[in-house]
């Protein structure tokens, strides 16, 4: 039966092997819904074969230690065949005390953590606030640095007007004393 379902279209094109989504709100046929769960339960499978590998890859020691840590060792435990209340009590007492000391441990450690936490955090603050002063005073700087390179091109631009307008003074000065010279060649001419 090829008929049609009204079920989304994300099947997998068997010959490019990669999903190819088909256009919104079309219907696939029956057997394109199969190939779409038979593709998808296949890449499940391939899926699920990478993570095998990927932890048959973590060392055999590494895998034993959190088997270890989770699960205690009970080997050279005797067998309890027949369990008295007191028995019980005794062990009630024995899980609680046990228990009692490793919360108290936990609870040292993330007071502990709490605690480098806090003075990270204290340290953070600090670094921070010096960072502002250092980003304020670079501003400062930066500002001073440009009126002073502001004020070292005015010096500059009036040194060259200052050359400028010397050496017009001097070619006047040479100018005036030229004429001089030629008024008093002249004069003594005349005064002989």
């Amino acid at each position: 039966t090829n008929h049609e379902t009204s079920i989304p279209n994300l099947n997998m094109s068997s010959a490019e092997g990669k999903p190819s989504i088909c256009r919104e709100n079309s219907e696939c046929t029956e057997e394109e819904a199969t190939n779409m769960i038979r593709e998808g339960i296949a890449d499940a499978y391939q899926r699920e074969k990478a993570r095998k590998e990927e932890l048959s890859q973590v060392p055999l020691e590494d895998r034993e230690a959190a088997i270890y840590e989770n699960f205690p060792d009970v080997r050279g435990c005797k067998l309890i065949t027949e369990m008295t209340e007191a028995d019980l009590i005794a062990l009630r007492l024995k899980a609680y005390y046990s228990e009692k000391r490793r919360m108290k441990e936990m609870f040292k450690k993330v007071q502990e953590q709490i605690a480098e936490y806090h003075e990270l955090l204290e340290y953070s603050n600090k670094m921070e606030s010096r960072l502002n002063k250092l980003k304020t005073w670079a501003r400062f700087l930066e500002e001073e640095c440009k009126e002073k390179s502001l004020k070292v091109s005015s010096l500059e631009n009036e040194v060259v007007d200052l050359k400028l307008h010397l050496a017009n003074e001097k070619s006047s000065s040479q100018r005036i004393s030229n004429e001089l010279a030629k008024i008093t060649s002249e004069n003594q001419l005349l005064a002989r």
